[in-house]
């Protein structure tokens, strides 16, 4: 529920509640939400700001990439996550109201692990450094430093987490696991590799995220590391579903039944994000409808039109009665599934 604080001051001053027990309790609910991911224009800054930071990192490594040798690539790494550190713990510090800018700055100085481990691995000769993803084999995977990185920013990354409970660490964490996974993809089929073997390795990681997204939010002190477990979960899965290939009408039309059903997830999980995901994988299927199966029928685009007006109007008949739906919801679950519903 959005309230703003002009709507608490009235309904205080209605109910007659104490203006000191009101204006803590709005100093604590304020504070709550602001270490909490959601989109504000503060919230903007930061992620806008830790973008062009790595940006920055970016354009200097690509244009010096060919000049540096591997110990001045680990010198590169060690000077900007000390940098990053440094000015991480000094927010970090200030306070509650400082811990989303803290936890970017750590988590950017965690994210430059790998490189720090390859510009060691380049400096004592190992074959990673000239033949980038040339393995086909555990062995050479081990050999070549692949596993090395991985596992450095695994360790780095589960330490600090479970040292400062910073939520993003999440993301890095997640992300080098599907690394992980794609890498142990071309080791198993080898040469024989394809695309959709990797789209389809991503799929069932992304859905093992969402399970253990879910495991996560059923927890009484979450503080929403679920949030991120989430995104990505639905990235990995809805992405790798959506460029999956296949010719078959049958397929396409349950990629379109699993995105309804992240709909209906939404509201048992109390997710909006899925929401989202699900309606962009619908919106997949009906254009694949527009522009192969029903290409020369007038009627299905007039159809397509009327049925979005139709949406928007139960949107809007939805959100007016949000209170009374939210209600019918709660008795259409039964007793037993309630247990396994995520705290509002």
């Amino acid at each position: 529920m959005y309230i703003t604080r002009r709507q608490y001051d009235a309904a205080v001053t209605a109910s007659g509640t104490d203006p000191a027990v009101a204006a803590a309790l709005w100093a604590r609910l304020e504070a709550d939400r602001e270490n909490r991911p959601h989109f504000n224009v503060y919230h903007i800054a930061y992620y806008a700001g830790a973008m062009i930071a790595v940006a920055a990192m970016t354009i200097l490594l690509g244009n010096f990439w060919h000049e540096l040798s591997g110990l001045q690539i680990s010198l590169v790494a060690l000077i900007f996550g000390g940098f990053f550190s440094a000015i991480g713990a000094y927010f970090w510090r200030l306070g509650p109201h400082a811990r989303i800018p803290a936890g970017l700055f750590i988590t950017m100085a965690a994210s430059l692990t790998p490189l720090f481990v390859f510009g060691v691995q380049r400096d004592i000769g190992l074959p990673l450094a000239d033949f980038a993803g040339q393995y086909h084999t555990l062995p050479e995977w081990l050999r070549e430093g692949w596993f090395a990185m991985e596992a450095a920013t695994l360790l780095i990354a589960g330490l600090l987490l479970h040292r400062l409970k910073i939520p993003l660490l999440t993301v890095l964490i997640a992300v080098t696991l599907w690394l992980f996974a794609m890498d142990l993809t071309a080791i198993a089929f080898g040469e024989e590799t394809t695309r959709d073997d990797h789209r389809l390795v991503s799929v069932i990681f992304g859905a093992g995220l969402l399970i253990c997204a879910y495991a996560t939010d059923l927890s009484p002190r979450r503080d929403d590391f679920a949030f991120w477990l989430y995104v990505l979960g639905l990235l990995a899965f809805s992405g790798g579903l959506t460029v999956l290939d296949s010719d078959s009408e049958w397929a396409k039309l349950a990629y379109c039944l699993t995105h309804l059903a992240l709909i209906a997830l939404a509201a048992f999980l109390r997710r909006i994000m899925f929401i989202a995901f699900g309606a962009f994988g619908i919106g997949v299927y009906l254009v694949h409808l527009a522009r192969k199966v029903f290409r020369d029928e007038l009627l299905f685009p007039l159809a397509l039109a009327v049925l979005g007006a139709a949406i928007i109007a139960g949107a809007l008949f939805a959100y007016r009665r949000r209170a009374l739906l939210a209600a019918w919801v709660d008795r259409q679950i039964p007793e037993i599934l309630k247990r396994f519903r995520p705290p509002a």
